[in-house]
């Protein structure tokens, strides 16, 4: 992944992996990613960061929040409620 699109983590053999300690996410571990298209994902996001007790970790959040607006501003005509496919066993 590019640095980005996402820049705590990196994708390294199929798993995520954090770029500052060099460790993958553990395949049993959910994960969700927010796309910059889903038109929901601003407001998810700054709904997490009121949440957030750590300063630094509201701040990173609100870099994200930042691209993510910035993106909707561009792509305008992208935007959209995703329609995700569920693939469960």
């Amino acid at each position: 992944m590019k640095k980005k699109q996402e820049p705590k983590y990196h994708c390294t053999n199929g798993a995520l992996v954090n770029r500052e300690t060099d460790r993958p996410i553990s395949e049993d571990e959910p994960v969700m990613i927010f796309r910059g298209q889903d038109k929901h994902a601003v407001s998810v996001l700054e709904y997490y960061q009121k949440l957030c007790k750590d300063a630094n970790h509201r701040d990173s959040v609100d870099e994200r929040i930042k691209a993510f607006k910035e993106f909707a501003r561009e792509h305008h005509g992208r935007m959209k409620e995703p329609d995700s496919a569920t693939v469960y066993a």
